[in-house]
């Protein structure tokens, strides 16, 4: 009933259908994600005030990313707020989804369809394959940075911080992911349900993320009991400046931050 419906409703309102759809799923995504995010911090802070010393600085997640160390440790207030659900950044998600995910995948599968002509599938799938990985994600990634940062209040200059820091990491993560799950896109799903498609799929790619995050945080709590000078900058230095190969690995991976040392 509920599917005949949706499929009534897509056939005779495409953009508003997908749109609406973009952004329960997104919303639903984050929600999902934040909460395993929360329960697995919970977890680790119980971990962490095992074997923490007199010495070793206070838990600082930095948003999801411990390792981001030029950021000052939080008071116990800011470390509360790191077990709560973020409805503000769910909101946000909801809007991108339903303003801007939507319409842009929308249009560029009608697109590519007219640019794509072979009947071959042999042929036309892999042309989409490059096509939607260097033409459309690269586009697609940069403006859900852009717009998210707008939302969150950041201005132009966000803008252009967010994109500096996160843009290749996620563009070069969604290379490893998409093109595999667009086979089966570009093959066997009808056109109006491939931005359904997508969104289903998310939720297990950002969860994937949140998880691989979850077990670098893991990690990084234990040697910040080892070596807590090792997430210090003093006064005068760069994070590169006190970086060590022994944390090279420990970059946040998680779809919504992607930190990277500089």
């Amino acid at each position: 009933m509920a599917w005949n419906y949706y499929k009534a409703s897509l056939s005779k309102f495409p953009l508003l259908t997908k749109a609406c759809t973009s952004g329960v799923l997104m919303s639903a995504s984050d929600s999902i994600v934040q909460q395993y995010e929360i329960q697995k911090k919970k977890g680790i802070k119980a971990e962490y005030d095992k074997i923490a010393r007199s010495s070793t600085p206070p838990l600082n997640f930095q948003k999801g990313c411990p390792i981001n160390v030029d950021s000052p440790n939080p008071t116990p207030e800011e470390i509360e707020k790191y077990f709560h659900h973020d409805f503000a950044r769910t909101g946000q998600i909801a809007i991108v989804g339903f303003v801007y995910s939507a319409p842009i995948a929308h249009t560029w599968y009608q697109i590519m369809e007219k640019i794509v002509t072979f009947r071959s599938r042999m042929l036309a799938v892999p042309c989409k394959l490059v096509l939607d990985a260097f033409v459309f994600s690269p586009i697609a990634i940069g403006g859900y940075f852009s717009f998210r940062a707008l939302l969150e209040g950041k201005g132009f200059e966000g803008v252009r911080s967010k994109l500096e820091r996160k843009w290749a990491g996620a563009l070069t993560a969604s290379w490893c992911f998409w093109p595999a799950a667009n086979v089966i896109s570009f093959s066997f799903v009808p056109v109006p349900y491939r931005v359904l498609y997508n969104n289903c799929l998310s939720l297990g790619w950002n969860g994937y993320l949140s998880n691989l995050n979850s077990a670098r945080l893991q990690d990084v709590t234990e040697e910040r009991v080892d070596d807590p000078q090792a997430f210090t900058i003093k006064d005068g230095q760069s994070r590169s400046e006190i970086w060590t190969h022994k944390y090279a690995h420990m970059f946040c991976v998680c779809h919504h931050c992607r930190s990277k040392a500089r």
